[in-house]
């Protein structure tokens, strides 16, 4: 299908996204279609949006935490509904590299999962601390009121 308007939103932080919305738009102008390339947060959601069937909106961004930014969740929730526009999204997310950068590049993360194993470690042989981390989960509430029976040892010891 052919279309006559091409908008397409893009949110980038390293420049991933924004050079396959850069792909994206060059090949919108190239089939014939009025392609416009918008950054997400600089302009209101509805600029661009116009609707009905030779119209393309697509939305690129980089994945956080497996999903969407929340810049492009309320621009996505901000956009007029119906009118017959087709739409697309483009999740993108960095290549995985190997070696030594690959290394240094995540280094930071394993250095954080092992600092927080350690306080975390510390700090549940502190009695009163062990106490709110037992009393304040769900699992805990779930138990004490719908299974007694499977209620750790010192619930038991309470009543």
């Amino acid at each position: 299908m052919t279309y006559s308007n091409a908008t397409i939103y893009f949110m980038s932080g390293t420049g991933n996204s924004f050079r396959a919305a850069t792909w994206m738009t060059e090949a919108a102008r190239r089939s014939g279609a009025d392609a416009r390339l918008l950054p997400i947060g600089k302009q209101r959601p509805d600029q661009g949006a116009e609707q009905g069937g030779q119209r393309l909106l697509g939305l690129v961004f980089p994945t956080h935490a497996f999903t969407a930014p929340w810049p492009v969740l309320r621009l996505a929730c901000r956009l007029p509904r119906g009118g017959g526009t087709h739409a697309f999204a483009v999740p993108t997310r960095a290549g995985t590299k190997f070696g030594r950068l690959f290394l240094l590049q995540y280094a930071y993360i394993i250095l954080s999962i092992a600092i927080t194993y350690l306080v975390f470690s510390i700090l549940i042989r502190i009695p009163l601390v062990n106490k709110l981390f037992t009393y304040t989960t769900l699992v805990h509430y779930y138990r004490r009121y719908h299974e007694p029976d499977t209620a750790s040892d010192d619930l038991k010891a309470e009543r």
